[in-house]
């Protein structure tokens, strides 16, 4: 039976659930290609010529960008690479 202040989380587990999560990083936020198709974005291409470069379609790159928005909140394209820069996940320069 437990004591007066019964514990928080079930015995046996050292943290709860929630707190066990393991949180992204800004590294590890976006994956390479989503990090891939933000530079040349921010290198001013068109999301065609983005499918053309990466060999990939253009509904790709669209699904790529939208899963990039998501993870970074933003509710623009133009956003989501203004994001990435700022947080050093990309480099707006070639």
């Amino acid at each position: 039976m437990y004591s007066e202040n019964p514990p928080a989380h079930p015995p046996g587990k050292d943290t709860p659930r929630q707190d066990r999560r393991q949180t992204k990083t800004d590294e590890t936020l976006l994956s390479p290609r989503e990090r891939e198709v933000l530079h040349l974005l921010a290198r001013g291409l068109t999301t065609e010529r983005i499918a053309t470069v990466l060999q990939t379609s253009g509904r790709t790159v669209e699904k790529q960008i939208a899963a990039a928005r998501k993870k970074l909140s933003a509710t623009t394209r133009e956003q989501a690479v203004a994001l990435a820069v700022a947080r050093g996940l990309i480099r707006a320069e070639e």
